[in-house]
């Protein structure tokens, strides 16, 4: 009997670590938005307006990320960027109000594209960067974010992170 309650005992305390790496890796990505979007799960964001290079039209996914909640889709589309996070997507796409005035500018190269909306002090950029890696094969979409001059996610290159045309 007291063997049983050690392997339950273990077996509690392993899945709740678990869990809270779920948690922790989910506040890492959702951290990257803007503080009253943190429930951005399962939401949509949308920016409208833009110019999207034909190189970078099309969906692109973090397919190599096993949370699922971790999972990220950038839809790039005529003259709108869809973002969601996670796979479970249950809302409806909508403009993110606080972006609504903000002056837009973009940028684009044959394998880059830049995205900035200012308003006063307040701004926030997004770069895609297409690029090759030997472990890929293909080409991927590496991105970052820049919110009001503060890095708040580089171009990061591990296989979970870049993002795949699917």
């Amino acid at each position: 009997m007291t063997l049983r309650f050690i392997l339950s005992l273990a077996i509690c305390l392993l899945l709740s670590a678990c869990q809270s790496n779920t948690q922790a890796e989910q506040k890492d990505l959702v951290e990257y938005f803007e503080e009253k979007n943190k429930s951005l799960v399962y939401e949509t964001e949308v920016i409208d307006g833009l110019t999207i290079p034909a190189w970078l039209k099309g969906t692109w996914q973090n397919i190599a990320e096993s949370n699922t909640n971790n999972i990220v889709t950038y839809l790039f589309r005529d003259h709108k960027l869809t973002i969601r996070q996670g796979l479970r997507f249950q809302g409806t796409e909508k403009l993110i109000e606080s972006y609504k005035d903000f002056k837009l500018s973009e940028n684009s190269t044959d394998s880059t594209y830049a995205i900035q909306l200012t308003k006063n002090k307040q701004s926030l950029e997004y770069e895609f960067k297409l690029r090759t890696f030997e472990w890929s094969g293909e080409q991927v979409l590496t991105y970052s974010i820049v919110e009001n001059g503060e890095l708040k996610r580089d171009h990061f290159e591990s296989i979970q992170l870049v993002l795949y045309k699917i």
